[in-house]
């Protein structure tokens, strides 16, 4: 089942490639994680529908933690009375994500270990090494230093990481302290991006950016969530 969604996912990139991108895997990669996006978009829509749905929630809940404090049987009762009340699944932000993780690890594999041929794209040389300061080739072989790149993918990837986690922490006021995804996750991406093939990085970078214009234009409504549950 894993190789079959690996193979499955390969060659739809490398269509793109054949067909579409005029055999640039730059261009490929780009038009390979947008498709990826609209095709998991009903996903996306029901994961940043229930950050607003919870969102409009928190003063409700914010009430009920402070009454029932003290009684972790009745704060439990009364949060899923809420919750019912107002049509939304306490499952309902986690669930999305899980479905997604498999399709996201297999993306990841794709397009690391797919063989760009030594191509490059605008200042990368090659986009099977990491836009950096090369020593040695994926495999662990000396290569003649030289700088593939400058830095530029491993740098984008950590911002964008860094905007998509404040756009998305701005939605979900529970999550807004929550420094670890705040600095940690666009840390480590910027370092996954610096150790892995340069094609990894654009589709990271890419999949960022098209993460935030879906963040933007989602944002939560104005309307009360009684509306919803009329």
């Amino acid at each position: 089942m894993w190789k079959a969604l690996i193979g499955f996912l390969a060659k739809i990139l490398e269509f793109l490639y054949n067909n579409v991108a005029f055999e640039n895997w730059g261009i490929a990669v780009i038009e390979f994680t947008v498709l990826i996006k609209l095709i998991l978009f009903p996903l996306t829509y029901k994961q940043l529908d229930y950050q607003k749905k919870i969102q409009q929630l928190q003063p409700e809940l914010e009430k009920i933690q402070k009454k029932y404090k003290n009684d972790k049987d009745k704060l439990g009762q009364k949060t899923m009375e809420l919750y019912q009340k107002n049509n939304v699944s306490p499952l309902g932000g986690c669930l999305p994500m899980l479905i997604q993780l498999p399709i996201i690890f297999a993306l990841f594999y794709v397009v690391r270990e797919i063989d760009f041929g030594g191509q490059g794209f605008l200042w990368i040389k090659n986009m099977g090494l990491p836009d950096a300061y090369v020593t040695k080739d994926m495999a662990g072989n000396p290569l003649t230093p030289y700088f593939n790149g400058y830095y530029i993918l491993p740098v984008l990837a950590g911002v964008s990481q860094f905007l998509s986690t404040k756009m998305m922490m701005s939605q979900n006021e529970a999550a807004a302290d929550n420094k670890m995804m705040t600095y940690f996750f666009p840390i480590f991406s910027a370092y996954i991006c610096i150790k892995f093939p340069a094609g990894l990085s654009l589709y990271w970078f890419a999949s960022n950016l098209f993460q935030m214009i879906q963040q933007y234009f989602m944002s939560p409504a104005k309307k009360p969530m009684n509306e919803g549950a009329k």
